[in-house]
């Protein structure tokens, strides 16, 4: 939630592209890779960690998330095969979508770095990024919080 005056903005997008405008959100390109990522990877994540907090493990629902997650997978594999950050050459408000749900995607769904390089280049550069690293770590005492465990290697990108 942002209150600017007496303006209430409550979608992080939004908000991204409230403060940063042009900076974050230079095209048309930065928007859409911003919505796949929360569709297709944020989404599907929520979805497994919703079925673990339920304690129903609803087989078909994480079966279709985490089939989701394989196909945002190979989606950012490709675009990334030609360019450093997903929505051309600088950080945007793109990659401020990707960063949050590829990080938690990697603890319940983790891709295989033989089969997506770039994914795995992409996600090893955003959480050496200063401010995301900082917010990693600030949270690293409250994993245990999370409904699901931790895979054994998680920081193998940090």
């Amino acid at each position: 939630m942002l209150r600017d005056g007496e303006e209430i903005i409550g979608e992080s997008s939004i908000i991204i592209e409230h403060v940063a405008g042009a900076q974050l959100v230079p095209s048309l390109q930065a928007r859409k890779w911003d919505r796949l990522c929360d569709q297709y990877i944020s989404d599907a994540v929520q979805g497994i960690v919703l079925a673990a907090i339920e304690g129903r493990m609803d087989e078909p629902a994480v079966a279709r998330a985490r089939g989701t997650l394989e196909m945002a997978y190979g989606m950012l594999e490709g675009q990334l095969a030609q360019r450093e950050f997903l929505a051309g050459d600088g950080f945007s408000i793109a990659d401020c979508a990707a960063a949050p749900g590829l990080f938690y995607a990697l603890a319940v769904h983790p891709w295989a770095q033989a089969t997506h390089p770039q994914l795995t280049r992409y996600y090893r550069a955003l959480a050496h990024r200063a401010s995301f690293a900082g917010v990693i770590e600030n949270a690293r005492p409250y994993r245990h919080l999370f409904p699901l465990p931790w895979p054994a290697d998680f920081d193998r990108y940090h």
